[in-house]
């Protein structure tokens, strides 16, 4: 078992650098202001939050900003709401106006911010064009790198195949009933989304181990395995749910050690086992940082296992759950 711990450690730190290297390559994001000082009752600090989720940019005050792509502007008249966006990219000025009776904050700082979204995405779709207005040179060298960082965006959001939503190095704890559930691990899971961020799909890479301890002596069972898992998405403010169906495909190696090797014989079994699984998710962001707790519970169709004086102990056979938290990266 000692063996084997290192190597869990190791796999367990290059996810971690994996999702590293994911906030080191957006930490330089688009830069947009929000002012929203004429709406007393509107949590400013809440909408900028949102926004910086759906935009992928950061959203600053108007005095902390310098170099901003476009100046966002949220006035309120009783039930009324306006939003102005003065785009410096396509030098343009939309609005909309819209009714917005929803007293409770946050709700309302969720409709603004998903209005104020698609009003700066809109603005933004005419970098986009096969041929976009000419633009008057020469132009500074931020504003040149605003365009192009806006663009990228406008692709981004107007593209109709899935999209990426996060990607979570995560801890592991779980097994099979039929043995001992007492397994540890981890992996590196993708997140997908598409259809408005109302579908996804979560594809990962783990790794288990676990020891247990028998009368004849000890076996250790080792998998790896790759998830595909499906899922419909519910969001309210910070927090995410999903729940959905998938499937799981793995690696099973179990090993025995023998506590006397004169009067009883040790042996190694690998095979692979798959089979069909229940999974649900709930993850709370903050700006681009998600923490996702799971559950998830299958039963293994194809199995690989061993016997242990005559008795199945260990491997993968019969029902599995497997809990996971996550910490992960997302745009």
């Amino acid at each position: 078992m000692s063996g084997s711990r290192p190597t869990l450690r190791r796999a367990l730190a290059f996810a971690a650098c994996l999702g590293s290297l994911g906030i080191a390559a957006r930490a330089r994001a688009l830069e947009l202001t929000l002012d929203a000082g004429a709406c007393p009752e509107l949590p400013e600090k809440r909408v900028r939050e949102l926004m910086q989720l759906e935009l992928s940019a950061q959203v600053a005050a108007p005095a902390a900003s310098e170099r901003s792509a476009a100046l966002v502007a949220v006035s309120c008249s009783a039930d009324e709401v306006r939003i102005v966006v003065s785009d410096s990219t396509t030098s343009k000025v939309v609005s909309r106006t819209f009714t917005l009776t929803e007293r409770e904050r946050d709700v309302r700082a969720r409709a603004v911010a998903l209005a104020a979204a698609e009003l700066v995405i809109t603005s933004f779709l005419e970098l986009v064009l096969a041929n976009p207005p000419d633009h008057p040179q020469p132009a500074p060298a931020w504003v040149t790198e605003n365009r192009r960082a806006a663009t990228s965006i406008a692709r981004e959001r107007t593209r109709l195949g899935p999209r990426v939503d996060a990607l979570f190095p995560f801890a592991a704890f779980g097994g099979t009933f039929h043995a001992h559930p007492a397994a540890w691990g981890g992996g590196l899971r993708l997140s997908l989304t598409w259809g408005a961020g109302r579908f996804g799909v979560d594809s990962d890479l783990s790794m288990t181990l676990e020891n247990v301890r028998t009368s004849l002596g000890d076996v250790r069972t080792n998998t790896w395995s790759l998830g595909l898992r499906p899922a419909l998405r519910f969001e309210r403010g910070r927090w995410l749910g999903s729940a959905g169906l998938g499937v799981r495909v793995g690696l099973a190696r179990i090993g025995g050690a023998s506590a006397d090797p004169s009067a009883i014989r040790s042996h190694v079994v690998a095979g692979t086992w798959v089979g069909p699984l229940a999974h649900v998710n709930l993850g709370i962001a903050f700006a681009h940082l998600k923490l996702r707790l799971g559950v998830e519970g299958g039963i293994a169709s194809r199995t690989a296992w061993g016997t242990v004086d005559g008795s199945a102990q260990a491997g993968v056979r019969g029902p599995w759950f497997l809990t996971t938290l996550g910490l992960g990266w997302g745009v």
